[in-house]
């Protein structure tokens, strides 16, 4: 939430006032630069000036459509609380029905699929869900099915239904040059 209020605030500061944000930021570009220097590479003025255009253009094409930004935005929450419904439904009808470890099991399972190297958290956030939920005094077979239906909802149906149509689509389709 700190992450993506800070990227929003720095957006809108910078399609406003983008002067600005390269003059806040100098202090610890100059810093950067120096630690830079010290592995040979060079300065990141460039790109601290090429983020903030770009995230001035992006603050420009949102002020622009505001309608269709604030559709995606209600789009993304209604989104947001499927899986929630969905996460709590799993867990209700797995037994699990402590309401302690029903939020931190999907704050860790939310979390794991975002910060994790590997696409969507695959492994990661099963194993860090069951952990969550041994700590909860749930048993770890109870928490591993419950995350394993979880994801079957949340990612593998979504992903094998994508496949299925991509695949079924001209952009699946591999075509060879006529020669």
């Amino acid at each position: 939430v700190v992450t993506v209020g800070g990227m929003v605030t720095v957006m809108v500061v910078a399609a406003l006032k983008p002067k600005l944000v390269l003059r806040v930021a100098q202090p610890p570009l100059k810093v950067a630069d120096k630690a830079a220097a010290r592995f040979g590479k060079g300065p990141f003025d460039k790109s601290a000036a090429k983020a903030v255009d770009s995230y001035s253009s992006a603050a420009l094409l949102v002020r622009q459509h505001r309608g269709q930004a604030a559709l995606a935005v209600l789009w993304c929450a209604l989104g947001s609380a499927c899986e929630l419904g969905c996460f709590s439904c799993v867990c209700l009808a797995f037994n699990i029905h402590a309401p302690a470890a029903m939020v931190c099991g999907y704050v860790v399972a939310t979390l794991a699929a975002m910060v994790s190297v590997v696409p969507q958290g695959v492994g990661v956030v099963e194993a860090a869900s069951v952990v969550v939920f041994a700590l909860f005094g749930v048993h770890q077979a109870t928490a591993l099915t419950a995350i394993a239906v979880y994801r079957a909802f949340v990612f593998w149906l979504p992903f094998a239904t994508g496949a299925l149509v991509m695949g079924g689509s001209k952009l699946g389709r591999h075509t060879s040059p006529k020669h």
